[in-house]
């Protein structure tokens, strides 16, 4: 029995034992109906390194030669030649449809980090090097295609696991939220790389292997493109075999035509070797959950450490790696033919995770459907409204005064 089989074999028992579970609830952060879609821009930010390997170059072991997420010694990406910043990793944004409007934009970044350092003594034994959290998990910087310069951004913790009490201390996974809508929409043309730096991550070797990463999840308008309803949520959630359920509702879908419905997930800690874990999706009509699958992600193994849209791995990275090593973040629309899952009927719909071979954090995940305009009521409506309101009420009595006549 090799190595591999036997760190599949325990970690099968370890997620036989430890449940789902949704440690901070998922809620609904942003919300809208408008003729547009969203895209998510991202890019890991720690990577393998050894005496012939820089993190900073990309990590292509995939398939059989790669090796489990803690079986690497990792250490920050730091691209920028910026001696303020110790780690930092770009991606471009490309929207597709010209002359676009950014309504929204949200930051969010994720890493494991139980300490500034630790190692690998033995087979799943660690020690921590440097007991240090010495770096701010709530404060990053951000720089956008335009600038020269970083932006300080913050806002909140959505969780931090390291507290000796929390489910996954060993490896103290947190999540973090900023919105950057302002930032943004401030550029004239928002295409073009945007730098994510400051992340803070343990370096070394931890149980289940260090994973760190960004995402800059981005809501567009354009009369050009169809009708949407978009929805999107944070939280934190370990998927284990117990499957977690998030539900959205608030919609009418589209009434004739194809309905499209698409959805955007990012999560922490997925292997690339490892599988047994899965993404389901059902409508509110329907009773059974279908189970997805794209050319770059099996349905048995869709968290599997890479950053796809669609069918296609997103390469317009630096560093550009195929294997992410723990960050997992992806696009994809749900098949459809014949509105067999999304359908007329369609009011609410339903995501669930669940894995039993590789255990993953998710911590966001949006969804949009193609539904009925939601417009606002032209003055004229709105005027008619009014009236047939008034007129719904009992006019006031008016009382002649009588002039009194002069003498």
């Amino acid at each position: 029995m090799n190595k591999n089989t036997i760190k599949t074999l325990f970690l099968l028992l370890v997620t036989s034992i430890t449940n789902a579970q949704e440690i901070t609830p998922f809620k609904e952060q942003f919300k809208t109906n408008i003729k547009g879609d969203f895209m998510l821009v991202s890019n890991n930010i720690v990577n393998r390194s050894a005496s012939f390997q820089n993190p900073n170059s990309p990590s292509n072991e995939t398939g059989p030669s790669a090796q489990l997420n803690d079986e690497y010694e990792m250490k920050y990406i730091d691209i920028d030649n910026d001696s303020s910043t110790f780690s930092s990793s770009s991606a471009a944004l490309t929207l597709p449809v010209s002359n676009s409007k950014i309504v929204y934009a949200a930051l969010y970044w994720s890493a494991t980090y139980n300490s500034d350092a630790s190692t690998q003594k033995s087979v799943n034994k660690y020690k921590i090097t440097d007991k240090n959290r010495s770096k701010s998990l709530n404060e990053i910087k951000f720089k956008t295609p335009s600038s020269t310069s970083y932006q300080t951004v913050s806002e909140k913790i959505i969780y931090d696991g390291n507290k000796k009490d929390a489910p996954f201390f060993n490896s103290s996974p947190y999540a973090a939220f900023a919105d950057v809508t302002a930032i943004v929409a401030a550029q004239n043309d928002p295409n073009g790389n945007y730098t994510v730096a400051n992340i803070a991550a343990t370096q070394g070797t931890i149980e289940g292997g260090v994973a760190a990463g960004w995402t800059l999840f981005v809501v567009y308008e354009n009369d050009a493109l169809s009708a949407k309803f978009i929805s999107s949520y944070d939280g934190f959630a370990a998927a284990n075999d117990e499957p977690i359920t998030i539900d959205y509702s608030g919609f009418t879908a589209a009434q004739s035509g194809m309905i499209k419905a698409k959805i955007g997930l990012v999560a922490l800690e997925g292997d690339h070797n490892l599988v047994g874990d899965s993404f389901l999706v059902k409508a509110s009509q329907n009773k059974n959950f279908t189970k997805l699958e794209t050319k770059t992600r099996k349905a048995n193994g869709f968290f599997n450490s890479s950053i796809t849209n669609e069918n296609e791995m997103v390469m317009t990275r630096e560093p550009n790696s195929k294997n992410t090593l723990g960050y997992d973040a992806c696009t994809l629309t749900v098949p459809n033919e014949d509105n067999a899952v999304f359908n007329a009927e369609t009011n609410g719909a339903s995501l669930r995770l669940q894995a039993s071979g590789d255990r993953y954090f998710m911590f966001f995940n949006v969804f949009s459907i193609e539904s009925i305009p939601f417009e606002t009521p032209k003055k004229t409506e709105i005027v008619a409204a009014v009236v047939a309101e008034s007129t719904s009420v009992e006019p006031p009595v008016i009382k002649e005064v009588k002039k009194s006549k002069s003498k």
